[in-house]
């Protein structure tokens, strides 16, 4: 099967270019995308993705698989929104559009949504309960007849582990951004649990959100705007922040340290299998991962069948922001203990990896698109019906 991979906007790094990185490791797919928007997060390599410039490209496949589409642009959406439906209305070939969006404000930026929902033959979501959901299914009650869910796809591997004796156990390492659901907030509860001991917060950038916090200047040791972060020296004695990272640099300072925090919490309706994608970097960059209870507790993993905090044995050390303490105390146990530590990392990449490998949510994709097809006629079904059914 030949498919054809779209991004409807320039290419930034971001959990979508994310996903179809970790699907071009496992099955070689060809990339494009459209320049409507110059992006801030752009530190990456692009040699993966092709400008498109012919439409009728697309039509070479047997499939595209759009994984985003055009953001409004101030004074330009019209214009935009044109150039989008051009491109819809050439492609011949069979569609699939991926919305990887969990909010219904994200939602919202996006251009042209309910034109791609009507192309595409088949519409993937995180979670049929999520806003996505809810908002086209107000503008046409048969998308439902169009939906699959997916999942976030990741190649799992320990290339990039290192021994126990190699790393700098007594430090934690939170991961993420300064919006309110990675839960920031939540990591200064920390401060003072550990003495000794070094804690890091990466991806703070000084957005309006930076304003939360500041409330904690009297606990943190502030380098978001260090240049040259190798010659900063951490302050054991607060919370060290730092600004936005570059994702590879990221991921190789953090697995010579002992502990990755990832803390985000959504809402029940955007979970279902859903994870994100720093969730499975830490758990592949080979340390014990500290992952929020209140995200888990919905997640329900693939093989078990039952959400991730009720598996025995997980290896994952769960944050309950009312039960810190508890929490403090399984990282110190497992930090003094070279066997426990071991033991940690290899059972929860061994959990991740039947959950959320690529092999397997690429091989669901393709055979969900197969079970669409009818044999008879080669059409979509739409639900459980197609044209023979006449």
């Amino acid at each position: 099967m030949k498919i054809a991979n779209l991004l409807g906007r320039g290419v930034e790094y971001c959990g979508v270019t994310k996903c179809i990185i970790e699907m071009n490791k496992y099955k070689n797919c060809d990339n494009y995308y459209i320049e409507m928007k110059k992006w801030g997060r752009n530190a990456f390599n692009k040699k993966q993705f092709i400008l498109l410039k012919d439409y009728n490209k697309l039509n070479e496949y047997d499939w595209v698989f759009i994984q985003s589409i055009p953001p409004k642009i101030k004074n330009k959406d019209d214009k935009n929104l044109e150039e989008w439906n051009k491109l819809l209305n050439t492609i011949e070939t069979k569609v699939a559009f991926f919305n990887h969006d969990h909010n219904i404000i994200s939602i919202k930026r996006n251009l042209g949504l309910i034109e791609t929902c009507e192309k595409a033959d088949i519409i993937f979501t995180l979670c049929k309960e999520n806003d996505f959901v809810k908002f086209i299914n107000q503008h046409n009650k048969n998308f439902i007849n169009k939906l699959e869910v997916f999942e976030p796809m990741f190649n799992f591997d320990k290339k990039n582990w290192k021994q126990y004796e190699e790393k700098n156990i007594q430090l934690i390492h939170w991961v993420g951004r300064t919006t309110t659901w990675k839960r920031f907030e939540d990591f200064f509860l920390f401060h003072n649990k550990f003495n000794n001991w070094t804690l890091i917060m990466e991806g703070l950038e000084k957005s309006i959100a930076f304003c939360r916090v500041k409330k904690f200047k009297e606990i943190y040791n502030d380098t978001t705007l260090e240049k040259n972060k190798e010659n900063i020296i951490l302050d054991k004695s607060k919370i060290n922040i730092f600004g936005p990272y570059k994702n590879v640099e990221l991921l190789e300072k953090i697995k010579s340290e002992g502990f990755g925090c990832q803390i985000s919490a959504l809402k029940k309706k955007y979970i279902n299998r859903n994870y994100e994608y720093s969730h499975c970097e830490l758990i592949n960059s080979g340390v014990v991962c500290i992952f929020n209870v209140e995200w888990f507790k919905h997640c329900i993993h693939r093989k078990q069948q039952i959400p991730f905090t009720e598996i025995k044995n997980s290896g994952i050390i769960w944050f309950d922001k009312n039960k810190v303490d508890e929490c403090v105390k399984e990282i110190k146990k497992v930090a003094n203990n070279k066997e426990l530590y071991n033991q940690y990392r290899e059972n929860a990449f061994k959990l991740w990896k039947e959950h959320g490998e690529a092999e397997i949510i690429y091989n669901n994709i393709i055979s969900t698109l197969k079970s669409r097809l009818c044999k008879e006629c080669d059409e979509i079904k739409n639900g459980d019906y197609c044209d023979c059914d006449d």
